[in-house]
């Protein structure tokens, strides 16, 4: 299986990273300089052991990503990496900018495919006007959950169940759904006051991770 790493040693390019997840060496081919015409090409910067220690670290953090989904915790977790060799290949990417209304947005372009990686496209009135409703929804349920909270104490005090472990698991749920409801609003927020979104190679916004459905699911399995 082959491992890629960028050969630069500092290279935080835009959608560079879901550019590596896309290659294959299945079709590579000798490298000519007459068929960049005149694109710029990069040189490695890294040798053989320090890609070498790049790709065990790369495939450790892809590993433990992995993981991290299967399982609630994970306490160690280790790897023995032996690459057979190492082959420098260039690979083809471009990033394209385009300017709308007096900013300037990004696009990520694989070459070896052709296909669009990610962009960036600028946020529109009703994308703010949306993220706040949703925002102000969010908070407004916390708001009401927290306040829920003392009667809800009040009335198990109050019962004959005290001894009775799961009941008081009630007013815990409730105090995590508010705190993630808060959270989530506060993140909402925080995307309506942006100046561009990050969508995917399918158009769709990135990095909008709040999920209140996932949420609870997770802590049912729980």
């Amino acid at each position: 299986m082959t491992e890629w790493v960028i050969a630069r040693r500092h290279a935080a390019t835009f959608g560079i990273d879901e550019f590596i997840q896309t290659l294959d060496d299945s079709k590579a081919k000798n490298f000519e300089i007459d068929l960049t015409d005149s694109a710029p090409v990069l040189n490695a910067e890294i040798d053989d052991s320090d890609a070498s220690i790049r790709a065990h670290r790369s495939r450790m953090d892809r590993e433990r990503i992995e993981l991290l989904e299967k399982v609630d915790k994970l306490l160690d977790h280790r790897l023995n990496l032996t690459p057979d060799s190492s082959t420098y290949t260039h690979a083809p990417y471009w990033l394209v900018r385009y300017s709308y209304q007096k900013g300037t947005f990004r696009v990520a372009v694989s070459g070896a495919t052709s296909k669009i990686l990610m962009g960036e496209l600028p946020v529109t009135k009703r994308y703010r006007l949306k993220k706040w409703l949703t925002s102000m929804v969010l908070l407004i349920g916390s708001g009401l959950l927290f306040q829920v909270l003392p009667y809800l104490l009040w009335g198990l005090l109050q019962g004959d169940s005290s001894n009775d472990g799961e009941i008081w698991m009630i007013p815990v749920f409730v105090v995590i759904v508010a705190g993630a409801l808060w959270a989530g609003s506060i993140a909402v927020l925080g995307s309506a006051l942006k100046y561009e979104v990050q969508v995917n190679e399918e158009g769709k916004e990135r990095g909008n991770g709040f999920n209140l459905g996932g949420l609870l699911k997770k802590m049912g399995d729980r």
